[in-house]
């Protein structure tokens, strides 16, 4: 069985437009998160550093979907 390719070697139509740490307030707490926003408009909030494996994932399943699903 063959290995899954590494995130780099997938298709490039879908990309990171933007990453920045913005406070999303919550009744009584301000919490710093991680925002992801993809050239779509899509955006990712993460809470947690465990997200993130989540998040790459996430991306890298919409690059397969988008390159007619995986090969």
């Amino acid at each position: 069985m063959s290995q899954p390719k590494a995130p780099r070697s997938r298709g490039s139509d879908v990309r990171v437009a933007d990453v920045r740490f913005v406070e999303v307030e919550f009744p009584a707490m301000a919490t710093a998160r991680m925002v992801i926003v993809l050239n779509d408009g899509l955006q990712l909030v993460l809470a947690d550093p465990a997200d993130i494996t989540l998040a790459a994932r996430l991306i890298a399943n919409l690059r397969d979907l988008r390159n007619g699903g995986r090969k």
